[in-house]
C-alpha cells in the first residue's frame, strides 16, 4: 500500500536518525514503490494491486487526499522530487477540496463503504501525518492548514475526551486520540501557540 510504505519509510527516518542501520535496496524499493503509485493528477493509488483501475474511487484525489500528505513526505525526505506545489495541492485536496468525503467515512463500521471507498481509518491517520508535513508549506499557507487540521481533528471527538474515526476492535479510542494528539500538537506549534 501506498500510504503504508510511506508510513515505514518515515520510521526508518526516524530510526536512522538514532543510529539504526536502513538498507538503501530497501529504502529504495520502497521509494520506488511510492513513484509507481503516484498518478499525475497527484492522487496515490491505494495499492500495487490497483494499478489497473487507477480511476476506481479510492484511486481519484477525493478518494486519496489522505493518502497524500504521507507519501510527498516521505518521498521528500528520502529524495524523490518533490515540488512544494505537490504539498499544496495534496493539503487542498484533504482540507478545502474534498473534506466532506473524508467526513462521510468515519464511524462507518464496513471498511470503504463510502464515497470514493473512504474508510474511516483514513481520516485520523492522514490528518495526523499531514500534521508533520506543515513545515513542507509556504510560510504563508502554513498557517491556515493548521487551523483546518485542528477543526478537522475536533471533527472526531468523543464525549469521553478521546478522538475516534473507525471502530478498530477495542482500540479505536487509543489509536485515535493518539492521532488526534500528533495533529494538535504539531498544528498549534505551527500556529505559534505552546
Amino acid at each position: 500500500m501506498s500510504f503504508t510504505t510511506g508510513t515505514i519509510l518515515l520510521g526508518a527516518e526516524r530510526a536512522r536518525a538514532a543510529g539504526v542501520a536502513v538498507p538503501e535496496t530497501l529504502a529504495r524499493r520502497a521509494v520506488g514503490e511510492i513513484e509507481r503509485s503516484r498518478l499525475p493528477d497527484g492522487a496515490f493509488l491505494y495499492g500495487d494491486y490497483l494499478q489497473y483501475v487507477p480511476r476506481m474511487g479510492i484511486n481519484e484525489r477525493s478518494g486519496s487526499a489522505c493518502r497524500g500528505p504521507v507519501c510527498l513526505l516521505a518521498l521528500r525526505r528520502f529524495g524523490a522530487k518533490v515540488v512544494p506545489s505537490d504539498f499544496e495541492r495534496a493539503f487542498d485536496d484533504l482540507l478545502v477540496r474534498f473534506p466532506d468525503y473524508q467526513k462521510a467515512g468515519v464511524r462507518r463500521p464496513i471498511p470503504h463503504e463510502s464515497w470514493f471507498q473512504i474508510s474511516g481509518y483514513f481520516y485520523l491517520y492522514g490528518h495526523a501525518y499531514a500534521a508533520w508535513a506543515l513545515d513542507e508549506l509556504p510560510a504563508e499557507r502554513r498557517r491556515r492548514a493548521a487551523e483546518l487540521l485542528v477543526q478537522a481533528v475536533l471533527y472526531c471527538r468523543d464525549p469521553d475526551g478521546s478522538f475516534w474515526d473507525y471502530p478498530l476492535y477495542s482500540y479505536h479510542k487509543p489509536y485515535g486520540t493518539a492521532f488526534a494528539l500528533v495533529t494538535l500538537v504539531r498544528a498549534r506549534r505551527a500556529l505559534g501557540e505552546r
